[in-house]
């Protein structure tokens, strides 16, 4: 499906709440995925500005973490598509690890690759 307002397109899947007005949350962050993999910096095709998180329930927090375990940044869920703003920081290629809690409950730990 193609969401009219971002021209995104998305898959339809089980546990996810919908409005007319497409997808606000999902119930818990058990399906959480981050995108594009990876970003490539000055690279429309790969991200642009921002890593996007897709299936985060409302009231989670997103908390990035360096390879060795140090706090990069902490993104509160405000918004149905949140996304970290990845151009504006200072951070060298690599892997970088998410963790999602909070929210409808459940707890998601991903990576991310960043090439610059």
């Amino acid at each position: 499906m193609i969401d009219k307002f971002t021209l995104r397109s998305f898959i339809l899947l089980p546990f996810t709440t919908f409005t007319s007005g497409g997808v606000i949350f999902t119930p818990t962050n058990n399906d959480v995925f981050a995108y594009p993999g990876p970003w490539k910096k000055g690279d429309s095709k790969y991200g642009g500005r921002y890593i996007y998180f897709d299936r985060v329930s409302e009231g989670s927090t997103i908390r990035i973490y360096n390879i060795v375990g140090e706090l990069i940044d902490e993104i509160p869920v405000t918004e149905c598509h949140p996304k970290w703003d990845i151009q504006s920081k200072n951070l060298a290629s690599g892997i970088y690890i998410y963790c999602i809690t909070g929210g409808g409950g459940g707890k998601k730990i991903g990576k991310i690759g960043i090439i610059k």
